[in-house]
């Protein structure tokens, strides 16, 4: 054993960030970037024996949670993501310790979004709130480290964030809306496809389809009676073709209910289900429906407001 690893000490992982080119945000949790191949396994040879070798390496996706407005670069990939004008981006993911001391840096190249999702808006939470992002990149490189402290953004809203404060509005029917009290969690996804050629030893990868998901809400049944007549004329009626799909927005509040964090615009909205509460005699809570509709686009728009400390 050398007297280099005598000496040197482990360390808590306690801060993380990612450089998208700009100064760095900070985040709330990383994982994943691995590189890795499968296994391959040959016949047996005449002295019984398995040979072995690996395949083409590949890299898993790079997850974390961030706060709306950690990072204008992300926010920014994000929305073009959403647009179908994808971006790839290259850039750099930090860990450092309590003293943001830089421990390990990686930097990864070409990469593509593959999953962003917002936290169920539930008005009884009292949880913090995150968005959860994935990408995958094309090469990932560990990185010699130094001394130096990670520097980063810090959002001054973030600490604003909570998923219990919100509105959600759909055009016509925003008295119903006025009084949901739950939004169920929402993950937009995008395929990406592994372009395989025999010359190269790594795979490229292009962006296959991109799923927005269901916009799913609760409401008090003695204030649902718009959304089930608009589920009778939609589902019952027939009358669904694209002029009487809706428009709509989740908006996340800041505690005083009225400053505005960021914003999910919906388009092309659509009822495809309503359904009460399992009902129980003797039962006290307030009885409410739960209304399910499909979205056709999704449109991000965070807060712009940033904080930097150093």
């Amino acid at each position: 054993m050398s007297a280099s690893n005598l000496t040197t000490r482990t360390y808590v992982a306690s801060r993380f960030a990612i450089d998208l080119g700009g100064t760095p945000g900070f985040l709330k949790s990383l994982e994943g970037g691995n590189v890795k191949a499968a296994v391959m396994t040959e016949g047996v040879s005449a002295h019984n024996t398995v040979f072995k070798s690996i395949g083409i390496p590949e890299i898993d996706d790079v997850s974390f949670q961030i706060g709306l407005s950690s990072s204008p670069q992300l926010n920014d990939w994000i929305q073009r993501s959403w647009d179908n004008n994808y971006q790839r981006q290259s850039g750099a993911l930090y860990t450092a310790d309590f003293n943001y001391e830089i421990k390990s840096h990686r930097e990864f190249a070409e990469a593509l979004i593959t999953e962003v999702g917002f936290p169920a808006c539930d008005s009884a939470s009292k949880d913090a709130g995150y968005m959860s992002v994935k990408f995958r990149p094309e090469s990932i490189t560990t990185k010699p480290v130094t001394k130096e402290k990670l520097r980063g953004i810090f959002s001054e809203h973030q600490k604003l964030w909570l998923p219990a404060n919100f509105r959600l509005t759909i055009e016509g029917l925003e008295k119903a809306c006025k009084q949901c009290n739950k939004v169920e969690a929402m993950t937009v996804k995008q395929t990406v496809i592994k372009l395989e050629a025999g010359n190269q030893r790594i795979y490229e990868i292009e962006p296959g389809k991109l799923e927005f998901p269901n916009l799913v809400f609760t409401v008090p049944e003695s204030h649902a009676e718009p959304l089930i007549k608009w589920h009778q004329r939609f589902v019952l009626d027939g009358k669904n073709e694209q002029s009487e799909e809706k428009t709509g927005a989740l908006t996340f509040l800041a505690p005083n209910l009225k400053d505005e964090l960021g914003e999910i615009k919906f388009a092309g909205i659509g009822i495809f289900n309503i359904s009460a509460d399992k009902g129980e005699a003797g039962n006290e809570t307030i009885r409410r429906v739960k209304v399910e509709c499909y979205v056709e686009d999704f449109k991000f728009k965070p807060s712009t407001t940033f904080t930097k400390r150093f």
